[in-house]
């Protein structure tokens, strides 16, 4: 291929370069300064000033190219006068842009190249900070408009052994910058001394080694498949400083010694503009790589490259900003010998008030458990009563293990966590067990988790105006990492500071914000019970587990799962569970072809494992509508080796079921749908319809229904005091 390097002497051009030559392509390179010695002689050099047009159209004069790698566009004008200069003579142009237009403030940490975000763009008047990234998207959004066929590919952080990029701009103070951030830690590490990290250095990133990035650079360009799309170029490890620092100290065979140091302490130490080299942002930069990889395209083994980086530590003066390490080794055994001193004789510490049960409701924690005796009570004054109008109908009671449930429970995951929104669910909440509703869903995660809280505000209401708590079921989830909208941190910094650091999550399953680890599902359960305000959940799902499965893969998943089942049979034994299951999106209902499909034969075995027969696996919820029927006429599941159906099989292992997305979502139906629930709903309301099938769908116990709304209450209370969906109704639903 003839392939002009826009930018071919230093770093990443320079391994371009090098790359190109050696797979034999005709290599032009344009760029101020001529290419290293070695390369010199292999390729055509055009000496330019890419800004100036009149040089390029010299320089290029009678050459044409079939890829233009262009590695140090900055601006549109920067491929704009290219272009303009080799109009005709150019067959693709691939652009290297950066995973940093991706935007910051998703909960999704995994970037993937359909969330780029290439406004605003404009450079007039913008941040100083933000001019690199305005750059570059005016760089994509000028090559996407050209009519060229165009590349795009987006780095993650580089570093390599050529690296001359500095850790921070504040650290230069006039240096000379001969070796940049790559080998910042390295020349720590190898010195043996203590290295500082700042307490809120907590980001975590993925790096790209220069020699990929080139690699990448030269695959993209002659790819068919490439064209008109863009890819990031990311290593598959997920990296903090911290855990960088012990990947160097193992590839240099020493042991890590990091010190944690807060801003106070640099400044006292005249070290205030000292921090980590790739940076300490609250925003998490996580690059997904898995379509680069589907050309073909391998990152290279991190610990390969971090040992190069270790052995091509320079010699002290020249290492990179190592004129204070003196200082900061004083800082840091300062800090230890103060942390030493403090462990012998630690500082009187003033006490906190002490928390009514620990939990941040500030209540002293309810007492009881759902019983039968209590729901008939309740059940009873419904009927006594004038505010449950209209009377619920017999239809409206199930079964769930010998008590007394309602056949619609009350939901609590949609809405933001205004305190307006806590309101309209205390609202709704109060209504609905006054009406007949006596079963309550939640999850840690729901609304960050207000949506405990509000639930535990109303308990208590409730009990004060002679409901009793033990009326009530009462159901959370845990397996999501949750968010808490009461505490100031920062998420990432929450998620570490809980989670992570204490061991809890590894960092794969913090970035995925997911995990069924038995420690994290027991710390979860713990926090549930503290934000609603009781001492007994009725039933705690494990949620959405398949996530899980997908990740880990079935060997790790099931044993892990064993294991966290033993943690809430234990937690069944101390009388804070009453049962538990699985809360499901897709697992149960899906193909067993499918990566993430459960086999619920196989979780009701490990279930018995653990808790013998009289374990405490007793519920599974998953969705069932209208539209989504998989549990009712797709027999996915296997019993005793005959296939069957979700309900069938639930039904054959004594499992009471919870229906969720029980009205789709509220989502748009499909005509042919709405018009067989007009054919069996009449004139009556489509929600009301939709919902009486979920509820009535043969071997369903509970359908759930969010409501934040009194006025969705009433509909559903309405529906309450009406008998079931009939067979034959059923039937012209499912079509």
């Amino acid at each position: 291929m003839r392939i002009l390097i826009v930018g071919g002497n230093r770093f990443v051009g320079a391994d371009v370069v090098s790359h190109a030559v050696m797979e034999g392509h005709d290599v032009t390179v344009a760029a101020l300064d001529p290419p290293n010695i070695r390369a010199r002689k292999h390729v055509r050099f055009v000496q330019a000033n890419r800004n100036n047009a009149k040089e390029l159209t010299a320089g290029f004069k009678g050459l044409e190219f079939d890829a233009v790698l262009d590695n140090i566009a900055f601006v549109p004008e920067n491929v704009e006068i290219l272009m303009d200069v080799l109009k005709g003579r150019i067959g693709r142009y691939v652009l290297t842009s950066t995973v940093d237009i991706y935007p910051r403030d998703i909960s999704c940490f995994i970037n993937a190249e359909k969330h780029e975000v290439l406004n605003p763009s404009d450079l007039d008047g913008c941040p100083k900070e933000e001019k690199y990234l305005r750059g570059k998207r005016g760089c994509e959004k000028v090559l996407r408009k050209s009519g060229l066929p165009w590349t795009v590919i987006r780095p993650a952080i580089v570093y390599g052994l050529t690296d001359p990029i500095p850790p921070a701009p504040r650290m230069l103070r006039g240096l000379h910058v001969r070796y940049g951030r790559s080998l910042f830690f390295p020349s720590r590490v190898i010195d043996g001394g203590p290295i500082l990290l700042r307490r809120n250095d907590r980001r975590v990133f993925r790096l790209a080694n220069s020699q990929d990035v080139a690699n990448a650079l030269l695959l993209v360009a002659q790819h068919p498949e490439a064209v008109g799309k863009a890819f990031n170029v990311a290593g598959d490890e997920i990296w903090t400083s911290a855990r960088l620092i012990h990947a160097l100290c193992n590839a240099a065979g020493t042991e890590p010694n990091i010190v944690r140091v807060s801003n106070e302490e640099l400044d006292e130490a005249g070290l205030g503009d000292y921090d980590s080299p790739y940076g300490r942002v609250k925003w998490w930069s996580i690059a997904d790589n898995r379509h680069l990889k589907a050309l073909g395209w391998k990152p290279s083994p991190a610990s390969v490259q971090l040992i190069k980086l270790v052995e091509a530590v320079p010699p002290y003066d020249k290492r990179p900003f190592y004129d204070r390490r003196v200082q900061e080794i004083a800082l840091a055994k300062r800090i230890l010998r103060r942390q030493k001193v403090l462990s012998v004789h630690p500082l009187p510490i003033k006490p906190e008030p002490k928390k009514k049960n620990g939990n941040k409701t500030g209540f002293i924690a309810l007492d009881g458990q759902y019983n039968n005796e209590e729901a008939e009570k309740w059940k009873n004054n419904l009927i006594r009563s004038h505010v449950a109008t209209p009377v619920p109908h017999e239809d409206h009671f199930r079964n769930f293990h010998g008590r007394l449930v309602s056949s619609i429970g009350i939901g609590t995951h949609r809405g933001d966590v205004s305190p307006e929104t806590d309101e309209l669910y205390a609202g709704s909440l109060e209504y609905a067990v006054k009406g007949g509703i006596n079963l309550i869903d939640t999850a840690i995660n729901y609304r960050r988790m207000r949506a405990e809280r509000t639930i535990g505000r109303v308990l208590r209401k409730l009990n004060a105006a002679g409901i009793s708590r033990d009326a009530l079921c009462l159901c959370s989830k845990g397996g999501f990492v949750p968010q808490d909208a009461d505490d100031p941190r920062d998420v990432q910094e929450y998620i570490w500071d809980e989670f992570v650091s204490p061991g809890l999550l590894n960092m794969n399953e913090a970035i995925r914000r997911h995990s069924v680890k038995p420690g994290f599902i027991r710390k979860l359960l713990g926090l549930s019970l503290c934000n609603l305000g009781v001492r007994h959940i009725d039933l705690y799902y494990v949620h959405n587990p398949e996530r899980a499965l997908a990740w880990m893969g079935p060997d790790l998943f099931y044993a892990t799962l064993r294991q966290t089942f033993t943690v809430l049979e234990e937690a069944a034994a101390d009388g804070k569970i009453g049962a538990y299951g699985i809360s499901t999106w897709q697992g149960l209902r899906t193909s067993p072809k499918n990566e993430q499909y459960l086999p619920l034969e196989k979780i009701f075995a490990i279930a018995q494992e653990v808790g013998g027969s009289s374990h405490h696996f007793r519920a599974i919820q998953f969705p069932l509508n209208v539209f989504n029927k998989e549990a009712l006429n797709r027999k996915n599941q296997e019993v005793e080796g005959e296939k069957m159906t979700l309900l069938d099989a639930a039904d054959s292992f004594g499992l009471y079921t919870f229906t969720s997305a029980s009205i789709y979502r509220g989502q748009d139906l499909p005509q042919d749908v709405i018009e067989r629930i007009a054919s069996v709903g009449g004139e009556k309301d489509q929600v009301e319809t939709i919902l009486n099938f979920a509820r009535s769908a043969p071997g369903v116990g509970t359908a759930l229904v969010g409501m934040r709304k009194l006025t969705h209450v009433e509909k559903t209370l309405l529906l309450a005091s009406r008998p079931k969906m009939s067979d034959d109704d059923i039937q012209k639903i499912m079509g």
